[in-house]
């Protein structure tokens, strides 16, 4: 059952998460002419409870060895966990309140009311920060022209070309990052601020994922048709078999 929840969450992202923008506005315009706070914290704890265990259940659960085929990039994607969209209404939940405790001060003329502006803006900034990370689904992607990682703070494209043969190397365990080994680093692209080299696996598996980039680094034949159901399949059944 949590699993369906889950799944289905990350599944209509998008709409959840615009769904808890509406619900925080309306929770902040609620909460500034709402004098008596007690009362409301008891539901907002209640709801942020929920989707803090909801979350814990999402990052519980073993890291897909899968990939999302986008073909209108071309590329296979890194799953969106939905631990991230969790925490994401989560911290919106509380920044509306911030928001909304400000405003109740200010129109009620309280003394240094605007003391909690910078507190409320920090939150505002920090819940737009996840709510975009949430939305757009960032992790690894593996493009025809080859590996690209979209963080919050900027963009790392690796090509294939840049990548040695045989040296992608399979991780023991299940870390976090995966480290890349890149013969010409020169041909590397980043924008933005983003680690070096290194690709986010706290979506996806590891083992998995190294072992989907050394087969095309291995098999530049089949580099143009990433992005597609056929070879997504192909993909699977290369790696299940080896």
């Amino acid at each position: 059952m949590i699993a369906k929840i889950l799944d289905a969450t990350a599944r209509h992202r998008r709409g959840i998460l615009a769904t808890g923008v509406v619900a925080a506005i309306v929770d902040a315009a609620g909460a500034s002419l709402d004098q008596s706070i007690g009362p409301r914290l008891v539901p907002v704890l209640a709801v942020a409870g929920a989707l803090l265990i909801l979350g814990l259940a999402s990052w519980l659960q073993p890291r897909p060895a899968m990939f999302v085929v986008q073909p209108d990039v071309p590329a296979f994607g890194s799953p969106v966990r939905a631990g991230s969209i969790y925490l994401a209404l989560c911290v919106l939940l509380f920044a509306a309140e911030a928001v909304g405790t400000l405003l109740l001060k200010v129109r009620l003329g309280t003394p240094g009311a605007l003391a909690s502006l910078p507190s409320a803006a920090g939150m505002l900034v920090f819940a737009a920060l996840f709510v975009v990370a949430a939305w757009r689904g960032l992790g690894v992607r593996l493009q025809p022209e080859g590996v690209r990682v979209r963080a919050v703070w900027g963009t790392l494209t690796v090509p294939w070309e840049a990548l040695p043969v045989g040296q992608t190397h399979r991780p023991a365990d299940q870390p976090t990052t995966l480290r890349l080994a890149c013969a010409r680093p020169d041909l590397v692209r980043r924008r933005g601020r983003v680690a070096k080299e290194t690709l986010p696996t706290d979506n996806i598996d590891a083992q998995f994922l190294a072992d989907a980039i050394r087969y095309y680094v291995l098999h530049p034949e089949h580099r143009a048709a990433i992005g597609t159901e056929v070879e997504h399949r192909r993909l699977h059944d290369a790696l299940t078999d080896r």
